[in-house]
């Protein structure tokens, strides 16, 4: 079964007590993130069956990768920003009223929002925003509003109190996108982002390694070794890592470690993986990477899964033009 669409079907009974998704997060976190397995508990609507349901983060990463995201319409929600900037109790009530279990999702709602939001500045009180913004990420256990609510902290300036929700959202792959909207905003966002994908290994790895910038030895080190390998599929991140990683100039070298051609194994494994995206055919310099690399493996003691891996680049090679 793919683990990338479905999680553990283990779903508690609806009950009050039943902390808020920021409380889920910080009570699981250690020094290495959340325990393997980890996964919000979501309230079922009242009469839902318990089922399969996406894996946390994996309906906005199969929307991204998969599907046009069209833009949605925001109108309910102009309401409902309305509401927050008066103060009124019912905009609580009206954000859950619109995000039901199952209805819209945030993503292609954050564009539109957003261009409202800086077209109508001077309607809103950012202050109620923001007091909004934080009750609902320390709050609230609707996925969606929660989205919403980091999609509005996007465009304010961050404070501790912010900031420590949502470093600590971001740990949650079903966050970890519009956690790292936020957190790029910052002074130290590119050092953060860094930080934090080295404690997320699903979707929110994948979301990360897209929006981190190579700009230290050590995050184009770490993308090589590391930042291609999640637990969805290293092929939506390998490209990218061999790109902003110097794969190239790993593999030019005269000789390598066994740890080198271990990770330049895993991620040319994964570059010849286009199943879901385009990778190694899209890549100018493709067929020369997979030269270099056989060129090391000939003279390597191999793994069985490295020794495929170098029988795969031969076939590839032989098929091309």
């Amino acid at each position: 079964m793919n683990r990338s669409y479905v999680v553990p079907p283990e779903e508690p009974a609806v009950a009050p007590e039943v902390p808020s998704f920021y409380e889920q997060i910080k009570a699981a976190a250690g020094p290495e993130g959340l325990p393997p397995g980890f996964s919000l508990r979501r309230l079922p609507a009242e009469g839902e069956e318990p089922r399969l349901r996406f894996a946390d983060g994996a309906r906005d990463g199969i929307a991204m990768y998969h599907t046009s995201v069209t833009p949605g319409d925001c109108a309910p929600l102009y309401e409902v920003l309305g509401l927050i900037s008066g103060g009124a109790l019912a905009a609580e009530e009206r954000l859950e009223a619109f995000f039901i279990p199952e209805g819209p999702a945030m993503l292609p709602l954050i564009d539109g929002l957003q261009n409202w939001l800086t077209d109508h500045r001077e309607e809103i009180d950012p202050g109620m925003l923001y007091r909004f913004s934080v009750k609902t990420l320390a709050e609230s256990r609707n996925p969606e509003a929660v989205k919403f609510a980091l999609s509005l902290l996007e465009l304010l300036q961050p404070t501790q109190e912010s900031r420590e929700l949502v470093s600590t959202l971001a740990l949650s792959d079903e966050f970890t996108l519009f956690c790292l909207y936020v957190i790029r905003g910052w002074e130290d966002g590119n050092e953060e982002l860094f930080r934090l994908a080295g404690l997320v290994h699903g979707w929110g790895r994948i979301f990360l390694v897209h929006e981190l910038e190579a700009d230290t030895p050590e995050i184009r080190r770490w993308l090589l070794t590391e930042g291609w390998d999640n637990h969805i599929l290293s092929a939506y991140s390998a490209r990218l890592c061999a790109q902003r990683g110097g794969l190239d100039a790993l593999l030019a070298q005269e000789a390598l470690t066994p740890e080198d051609f271990a990770a330049a194994s895993g991620l040319v494994a994964a570059l010849l993986d286009e199943g879901p995206v385009r990778n190694i055919s899209v890549m100018e310099d493709g067929k020369e990477l997979l030269e270099a690399y056989l060129r090391h493996a000939g003279g390597m003691a191999r793994t069985e899964e490295q020794r495929q891996t170098a029988e795969a680049v031969r076939r590839w090679l032989q098929a091309a033009p």
